[in-house]
């Protein structure tokens, strides 16, 4: 895109010296260096130029009348039996006649001012914030999880420990899904007149399904890095509070990654290589609990949870 507007832009640039230097060296009748009068009743003998200022035509013009810096005016009587052409300025027909085209390049060069680079600065403390307001958004999911479902969360999290990479391609699987998952969604409910309309909702419905499965892999991926992390030492008493002391931790885990590449992101070399290395981590993190969710569900593990929690 870029690169198509700068070669326009130089396009009209040649063009604008070509017309420049086509009225400045090929042979006209008059040249005027401050602008240009056409008399009424007089008649040129060919193409009229003006240099710095206006070319008002009252009389006859046999040719091309062109304006440098300045406006082409065809004043009422007044005839352009070529083109009118302005660079820098504009043509203006005040009931006159132009035989040819009315033709105008470069109306604003001669305002054009040198506009400073814009200077993007980095915000340390707006980055940490967006890392803080993540942390609020899966604490509140997680300890939802907790508190309504620990028997589903520690499902997912079996699955992962019976084999990451089963679980990373899954996941790679179904993010790959998405796209034609949202296609048959607009499929089925185009079926019926009533489903057309419903398509919107359908499709942010859907999309809000998506997000609830990867948030939730999130959170069973965060609460097995706590459990790994935490290993055997200060074990509680019931398995929910291992499950919340795993959670925590691992959650604190993954801010603590993005506290540190905020930290340093503004140094070029350095802020640019911890933060992909951030983001390959929470990319592979959401796939792989993204893939346990499905595979879980897809075994129907899902549907033989009881309530009691398990330990992690």
């Amino acid at each position: 895109m870029i690169r198509r507007l700068l070669c326009a832009s130089a396009s009209r640039q040649l063009s604008l010296w070509l017309l420049v230097v086509t009225a400045v060296f090929v042979p006209s009748t008059v040249r005027a260096q401050d602008g240009r009068v056409v008399r009424p009743n007089v008649t040129t003998s060919g193409s009229v130029v003006a240099l710095n200022g206006n070319l008002d035509v009252y009389g006859t013009v046999r040719g091309n009348a062109t304006a440098l810096k300045g406006d082409v005016i065809v004043h009422r009587g007044g005839r352009v039996q070529g083109d009118a052409i302005s660079i820098a300025g504009r043509v203006r027909n005040e009931g006159g006649v132009v035989d040819g085209r009315m033709k105008t390049y470069g109306r604003h060069v001669k305002h054009i001012r040198r506009t400073p680079a814009r200077v993007i600065r980095h915000d340390t403390g707006r980055t940490v914030g967006l890392a803080l307001g993540w942390l609020l958004m899966v604490s509140l999911i997680g300890f939802a999880l907790l508190a309504f479902g620990p028997e589903k969360l520690s499902i997912v999290v079996n699955t992962m420990q019976g084999g990451i990479g089963k679980s990373l391609g899954s996941g790679l699987i179904g993010q790959i899904a998405i796209v034609p998952g949202a296609v048959a969604v607009v499929a089925l409910l185009a079926a019926s007149l009533v489903g057309i309309l419903l398509i919107p909702l359908g499709l942010i419905a859907f999309m809000f399904l998506v997000a609830g499965v990867a948030m939730f892999g999130f959170v069973a991926v965060a609460t097995m890095t706590g459990a790994a992390i935490g290993g055997g030492k200060n074990r509680d008493d019931t398995p929910n509070g291992a499950m919340l002391r795993a959670f925590v931790t691992g959650t604190g885990v993954f801010l603590g990654l993005w506290v540190v590449t905020a930290l340093l992101s503004g140094i070029p070399l350095i802020g640019a290589i911890v933060r992909s290395f951030a983001s390959a981590v929470t990319f592979i993190a959401v796939t792989t609990g993204f893939g346990a969710v499905l595979l879980s569900y897809w075994r129907g593990e899902f549907k033989a949870a009881r309530p009691k929690g398990s330990e992690v």
